[in-house]
């Protein structure tokens, strides 16, 4: 169903059938209201005519309706004129009447009950009530008035409750038409952005909808989101134009290897070390891919965090490298005093602390330190990597997290250690940094301590 059609159904329809049923009720209710209100009246009267029914000497029975003290009653909820008394015999004969009327019988029995009976005839509300003369012989008294008072309160009800229902309904539609409108234009315009993006478009941005509600906080979703996708198709183009640029490298070494290699017979010797020339240069490209394969998995992997300890993991990745600081004679140091629990992805946030390691070996020099430091400020878990090696130039500090850049002396990495490290951090919903240092370089890893 259309979102204007279902606005309308939803903000017209079913209101106004609530409302109608509601107002079914209330006139319903309304309508019993008078006719008990009516029967109140009728029943006052026959109580006031009962009592008096036998007061004049020798006993013969009167009626008072013209005199009655409920008069007043009778006038606002029955028609006085139209009202009629008579009074039956035991032997159900009429004995007399104030007024003959069509639906006044010529016979009536006393009823069996003292209770008064009611019924309703040709527009008029009748009562009948036993009552026994002074010497004990039953005799019936009749009452009548026309129900045309209470039929024309309830009719004007009716008529005044289908208006306020009819102008209802028209505010409404007029209303939810306009705000389906105006709702289906403001989302049509997230739609056609989000098709776009479906096809390829990631250059525009959603149409401006500042309204703080849930079609603007979709607007602002839908934004980052744009955002993000831009900035990620950004960050693949460079990383598929570095990686082409920097397999370039290693291929054509290995190219020329083999070709000035096959071009005369060569001794042993000679072969041997164009071999190791081009195993190192396989060496580079599995490195290579391995770090490639590492940064894809790191974005297009589902994230799975869940809550563990940061120095467990800081202390598993020193254990991974400590051969390898022990063969540069580097001397690897945890601070670390108390456990850090925080929502990670264990084995991704250990391969970012792995490369952090691995970046520091690199550039240590021989008879130094790496401190790997663990500490809690501000929310968040911070992870610092110190080495005492040359340091980071300045200006230098943001492009060393750019894929394939190798601003320190060369190493046999490709460039994209730390490019990952920041990869994982702002998975994490963290950040990856260089951090001003005396001696050497100190990276920053930051993790929100909050799932």
């Amino acid at each position: 169903m259309r979102l204007d059609r279902r606005l309308l159904v939803y903000g017209v329809a079913l209101p106004l059938s609530l409302m109608a049923v509601a107002g079914v009720g209330v006139g319903l209710v309304f309508e019993r209201s008078l006719l008990a209100a009516l029967d109140q009246s009728l029943s006052a009267q026959a109580a006031a005519e009962s009592v008096s029914l036998f007061d004049r000497p020798g006993g013969l029975p009167h009626l008072h309706a013209g005199d009655s003290p409920v008069r007043a009653a009778l006038l606002t909820t029955g028609s006085l004129d139209s009202a009629a008394a008579a009074i039956y015999g035991p032997d159900g004969a009429r004995l007399l009447a104030t007024r003959v009327t069509p639906l006044m019988p010529e016979r009536l029995l006393p009823p069996r009950g003292a209770e008064p009976v009611f019924r309703t005839s040709d527009g008029t509300r009748i009562l009948a009530l036993r009552v026994p003369s002074p010497d004990g012989r039953p005799h019936a008294l009749w009452l009548s008035t026309s129900l045309e008072p209470t039929q024309r309160a309830v009719a004007t009800y009716w008529r005044w409750s289908a208006l306020g229902l009819l102008a209802v309904a028209l505010a409404l539609f007029v209303a939810q038409r306009r705000h389906a409108r105006w709702l289906a234009q403001r989302l049509e315009g997230i739609t056609k952005h989000v098709q776009a993006l479906g096809e390829g478009s990631l250059d525009r941005e959603p149409p401006p909808d500042n309204l703080p509600d849930v079609v603007g906080d979709l607007r602002e979703a839908v934004s980052r989101a744009t955002v993000r996708m831009r900035e990620d198709r950004s960050a693949r183009e460079r990383l598929l134009a570095g990686a082409a640029h920097e397999l370039r490298t290693p291929l054509a070494t290995l190219r020329a290897t083999v070709d000035v290699t096959l071009r005369r017979p060569r001794a042993d010797a000679e072969l041997r070390e164009a071999l190791e020339e081009v195993g190192a240069e396989v060496t580079r490209l599995e490195t290579m891919a391995q770090e490639l394969l590492g940064l894809g998995s790191a974005r297009a992997a589902p994230r799975e965090a869940r809550v563990a300890d940061v120095r467990e993991i800081l202390r598993d990745s020193i254990r991974r490298f400590s051969d390898v600081a022990t063969l540069a004679d580097v001397t690897l140091v945890l601070r670390a005093p108390d456990p850090v629990h925080a929502p990670v992805e264990p084995e991704l946030l250990g391969r970012a602390v792995d490369n952090l390691l691995r970046n520091a070996l690199q550039h240590a020099p021989a008879e130094t330190r790496v401190e790997v430091a663990l500490s809690v400020k501000g929310g968040e878990a911070l992870v610092h990597v110190r080495d005492e090696g040359a340091g980071i130039p300045d200006g230098a500090e943001e492009s060393v997290f750019v894929p394939f850049h190798r601003e320190r002396r060369a190493g046999p990495g490709a460039g994209l250690g730390l490019a990952l490290v920041r990869e994982i951090a702002e998975r994490h919903g963290g950040r990856a940094r260089v951090v001003p240092s005396t001696k050497g370089a100190c990276l920053e890893l930051a993790l929100p301590l909050g799932v």
